[in-house]
């Protein structure tokens, strides 16, 4: 018959028994001494945090600090009957409750008959309820009304992972607690201390890999290390740890990280392949590259603590490291994150990391747009920041269409001269009432105003809106058609898109009337009748009766431009010549040729 193995795991062994034992949780530890200390010890207290941060452990050493043998205290002796008992966990007067199993509101309201009776050994009544999220809402009821108003002789202590799982009306009657996650130095550091008391042999970097592993959890930590003790033979290592925990060879991965970012294709997929070969799922791969990519990026962007950790001084990233940007890393982050999806979706995940790792090695970032420009313009001939004169430019004598300088959104200097853009006819400006003159008078006095009214504003005069009027004399269809916009706006629109003029004299005045003949460019001009009617309406009203209109119909199919393709054919003219221009710009010409672009359009400002 075997020997009973007497052997108990390293997350036992080192639970703590005492404040000064519980690591990571300074700010509780203090806030709690303080509490039993000046005797403010409230019925309920909620502790949580992530799993194995160390809850039970300190709703344990609480109630041994309540019910020690010597009194409250926040320093429990731990030799006591009391202590020892809880310690066990077979003190009567110490409920240890798992919430996850008796989640049923029975059992809560059996586990709260006995509130009511005083300790049989002790000086309190401690309900300890582990993950109490778990309960149910009718669990969490009947738990209420005795939290509300408890004997004097009981506690609760409520430990859970999920806080916002809890009631609020529980919360608000607890003394929360939130347990912080432990980071991975000051893990990797207690993990030392053990093994160092155990007088097991370690290295520095098996132990990182635990503690990255672990999360911040104690109790995982130190689980994983009594695996990582029996699977290297009382040794912990990076090599053993590395095989436990399935993890990629840190230096390969850095190599890779290394080739990406120097856009060595063949080398990237060869160890690629090599960690396909070697049994690393390209999920974990991947993730280890994240790893890498974030810390390259925290080490580029604030630098690092330990210079023995620092990658900027790996091999592999020495040579690449100066070419390496903020603004690059974070697109490849980015490249990399959104690629675990499709790993996730690939039939065959390892040609889905392939092509990832193929589309991130080809990420480039732009340089900024004036960077851009200016070495463009030096490519170019010319100096960043100058701008040349701009050349005269060609202007249209159109009828009708008149004549001033718009620059073209390029800013740089054009080559070849453009054309005028025409300018369109402008609206009737709205003219101001002339203030008449004032007769000088004695300069009135301001009203007297007690000093606590508010000052009352002057009166600002309204300016006189004077409705537009028709222009004196027509001697031009343009005339008439302006005229036609104060008088008939309908009118004037058909004869700037429908009719062509054929010839036009007169109009100077009554004694010199119009005279014109029209030809029907369009069928929506309307019967040659109506659009003589519309048109001597129109000079009635401006008091020229006798005016002569003649209106003609094409009898083969030409006529005159209209006044609106006139300045459609003068815009389509100035738009050809200003993209000509822009076109032999060398600028533009270098802008081409580097980025294999076409001008689409030129929009003048």
């Amino acid at each position: 018959m075997g020997v009973m193995s007497s052997y108990v795991v390293l997350a036992r062994k080192w639970r703590p028994r005492r404040f000064e034992d519980l690591i990571g949780q300074e700010h509780t530890v203090q806030a709690l001494r303080h509490a039993l200390e000046q005797g403010r010890i409230p019925h309920a207290f909620l502790f949580t945090g992530i799993r194995g941060i160390g809850k039970t452990t300190l709703s344990r050493l609480l109630a041994m600090c309540l019910n020690c043998g010597t009194g409250v205290t926040a320093n429990p002796c731990g030799a006591c009957d009391s202590c020892r008992a809880i310690v066990r966990g077979e003190h009567p007067d110490v409920f240890e409750v798992d919430a996850a199993s008796r989640t049923k509101v029975e059992q809560m309201r059996e586990l709260l008959d006995g509130v009511a009776y005083t300790p049989s050994l002790s000086r309190y009544k401690i309900y300890i309820l582990d993950e109490v999220h778990m309960l149910s809402a009718s669990s969490f009821n009947a738990l209420l009304k005795t939290l509300e108003e408890p004997p004097t002789h009981v506690k609760f202590i409520f430990a859970t992972t999920e806080v916002r799982k809890i009631l609020p009306t529980i919360l608000s009657r607890c003394q929360r607690y939130d347990l912080r996650r432990l980071d991975r130095d000051g893990l990797a550091r207690y993990l030392a201390h053990v093994l160092d008391v155990e007088q097991i042999a370690y290295d520095q970097e098996g132990l990182a890999a635990i503690s990255h592993a672990a999360d911040g959890s104690v109790r995982d930590a130190l689980s994983l290390l009594d695996q990582a003790i029996a699977h290297g033979g009382g040794r912990v290592d990076y090599t053993h740890v590395s095989g436990l925990l399935g993890l990629t060879d840190r230096q390969a991965v850095v190599a890779l990280f290394a080739d990406l970012c120097r856009g060595r294709l063949l080398e990237m997929l060869e160890r690629a392949a090599y960690f396909h070969r070697d049994g690393v799922e390209p999920v974990v791969l991947l993730n280890d590259l994240l790893d890498i990519t974030h810390q390259v990026t925290r080490e580029l962007a604030v630098g690092v603590g330990d210079a023995a950790q620092a990658l900027s001084e790996h091999e592999g990233l020495k040579e690449v490291w100066p070419k390496l940007g903020l603004e690059h890393l974070q697109m490849l982050y980015q490249v990399l994150l959104r690629g675990r999806e499709d790993l996730q979706m690939a039939r065959l995940p390892r040609q889905a990391l392939e092509m990832l790792l193929l589309r991130a090695a080809h990420l480039r970032p732009v340089p900024p747009l004036k960077q851009l420009v200016e070495s463009l313009q030096r490519q170019a001939g010319v100096e960043p920041g100058e701008r040349q004169a701009s050349p005269a430019v060609k202007k249209f004598d159109a009828p009708g269409v008149g004549q001033s300088e718009v620059a073209p959104t390029v800013h740089f200097a054009p080559k070849s001269a453009a054309l005028e853009a025409p300018q369109a006819v402008q609206a009737p400006q709205v003219k101001r009432a002339k203030k008449q003159p004032t007769v000088l008078a004695p300069e009135p006095q301001p009203p007297v105003v007690p000093p606590d009214w508010p000052a009352v504003p002057p009166l600002q005069e309204e300016p006189t809106v004077v409705s537009p009027t028709p222009p004196a004399t027509v001697e031009s269809w343009e005339k008439l058609i302006e005229a036609a916009r104060i008088k008939f706006p309908l009118l004037a629109q058909k004869m700037e898109s429908h009719l062509s003029l054929l010839s036009y004299t007169g109009g100077s005045g009554p004694h010199d009337p119009p005279c014109m003949e029209v030809m029907i460019a369009h069928a929506f001009a309307g019967e040659p009748s109506k659009v003589h009617k519309n048109l001597m309406d129109l000079l009635v009203s401006l008091k020229l009766p006798n005016g002569v209109v003649h209106i003609r119909k094409s009898s083969d199919g030409t006529r005159p431009d209209t006044e609106a393709e006139k300045q459609k054919k003068a815009q389509d003219a100035y738009q050809n010549a200003l993209t000509r221009e822009v076109a032999d710009d060398p600028l533009i010409q270098e802008i081409e040729r580097r980025f294999e672009a076409k001008i689409i359009h030129v929009e003048p400002v």
